[in-house]
């Protein structure tokens, strides 16, 4: 066999893997890829649960929030009430401000006509 063909016969099988090495990183490549979009695709999947469970949370602890606001509007507006009814002070126009602010506050988060008759009560005696 000459020289010549066994160095065509080298090159040819050669080339044909460098070839087969081509299409193997390709597809490994290809595959990794894949995975890498699969997990992707989960962990947005993870975030988006994690988000919406976020959102619940917010939502509950909005909820006590306003609940413990209205408590705190509610408690405070009788104490004072109940101080200025029985003379303990005559309110400033500072308190005055805070109580009508608070009052305020109260009904637009619900409050109730207990609060609304015993304010109305002294804004008549014009106390407040």
């Amino acid at each position: 066999m000459p020289t010549e063909a066994i160095f065509q016969m080298v090159g040819t099988v050669l080339v044909a893997l460098i070839g087969l090495v081509g299409i193997w990183l390709q597809t490994r490549s290809h595959t990794k890829a894949v995975k890498q979009e699969e997990l992707l695709a989960k962990v947005n999947t993870k975030i988006d649960s994690i988000k919406e469970e976020s959102k619940k949370d917010d939502a509950r602890l909005n909820e006590k929030l306003d609940d413990i606001e209205m408590q705190n509007c509610k408690r405070f507006l009788i104490v004072e009430i109940m101080k200025i009814k029985d003379g303990a002070y005559a309110p400033n126009e500072e308190q005055k401000r805070m109580l009508h602010e608070t009052k305020t506050r109260y009904n637009n988060r619900g409050g109730d006509s207990y609060i609304d008759s015993m304010f109305d009560e002294l804004v008549e005696k014009h106390i407040l």
